[in-house]
């Protein structure tokens, strides 16, 4: 019993000394304006499946192609049955093509194809990448760093929208990187931690833009999508939450 308080009590100034102050001064980010961030606010993109009672958030990656969370997808989406490879015969030509499934992309129906999703329900497999069917669909120009060395401390939006009966609504919430508190043992490297203000609203923004500020090009890149909350203690203001950062096997391109 001692060993356990003794573990939580560090846990405790673990957390708290890591993520204290949400003041960006002196940060990467701090001569970054506020509307440098419209760009990143604008390849965030709200994503439902209203039959499901399924409501989430999705990164639009330009083209056709959208990123997301695995866990805002139907089930039956991730069933290997249904994702089986389908084989068409058309006028003598064999055409394979993967299944479409219907869903909801900033309240417009749409007709989705899954191109790539995380192998297990682990939090490091936590995301799938789309394509959205429909010749109308129009992407953003996406702005990405898939090699983004992360700093303790760094500030880091997470963008997204929040659910509520009536109503989505963007949300911006600022956060920083924090070291796992003491009890996550073992946090895999597709895994940042970041600590965030316990009063935000953060139902709904799972699969959203997680972004940074790029020193060198002097704007705003997405870094890879907010998976969730974790809350650690009632006694600290800010929760542990995670990101799921972007790796080569997540056909981004």
């Amino acid at each position: 019993m001692k060993h356990w308080l003794i573990l939580f009590a560090l846990s405790m100034l673990l957390v708290i000394g890591a993520c204290a102050s949400m003041d960006p001064g002196g940060c990467s980010q701090s001569d970054a304006k506020t509307e440098d961030l419209l760009p990143i606010q604008r390849m965030a993109a709200h994503l439902s499946f209203p039959e499901f009672g399924i409501a989430g958030s999705a990164l639009n990656l330009g083209g056709k192609k959208i990123h997301t969370c695995r866990h805002c997808l139907p089930d039956y989406v991730l069933d290997e049955d249904f994702r089986r490879i389908k084989t068409v015969t058309v006028g003598g030509k064999v055409f394979q093509d993967l299944p479409t499934f219907p869903g909801r992309l900033n309240g417009e129906p749409v007709t989705l194809r899954l191109i790539a999703v995380g192998a297990t329900t682990a939090p490091e497999d936590d995301w799938a990448t789309l394509e959205v069917v429909e010749e109308s669909f129009t992407g953003v120009i996406p702005k990405l760093n898939l090699n983004h060395q992360f700093k303790e401390g760094e500030v880091i939006y997470l963008i997204g929208y929040w659910h509520a009966a009536t109503e989505q609504k963007l949300s911006t919430i600022k956060a920083q990187v924090s070291s796992p508190p003491l009890p996550w043992l073992s946090v895999p490297p597709e895994i940042i931690c970041v600590a965030a203000p316990h009063e935000e609203v953060y139902e709904g923004i799972s699969g959203g833009v997680a972004a940074v500020w790029n020193e060198e090009t002097h704007e705003y890149v997405a870094v890879g999508i907010y998976r969730g909350k974790r809350e650690w203690s009632g006694l600290v203001k800010l929760g542990v939450h995670a990101v799921r950062r972007f790796t080569s096997d997540q056909r981004l391109d």
